[in-house]
């Protein structure tokens, strides 16, 4: 993972620490409605990069 790079997630529990494994990490409440004015990102852009990946993955299955 890139210096300086910020993991975006969502509240999944095996993610709860990222943070003291000394990576930069944002998480985002499914529940509620969520977009960070400082980076952009929002759960809407979030759900996409990991559908992709998803997609990705399976393909190379």
């Amino acid at each position: 993972i890139a210096e300086n790079l910020i993991i975006h997630s969502d509240e999944w529990p095996a993610y709860s620490n990222l943070n003291h494994l000394n990576f930069r990490h944002s998480a985002v409440n499914h529940q509620r409605p969520y977009a960070d004015p400082n980076t952009g990102t929002n759960t809407q852009a979030i759900e996409r990069i990991w559908l992709d990946l998803k997609i990705r993955i399976l393909k190379k299955m």
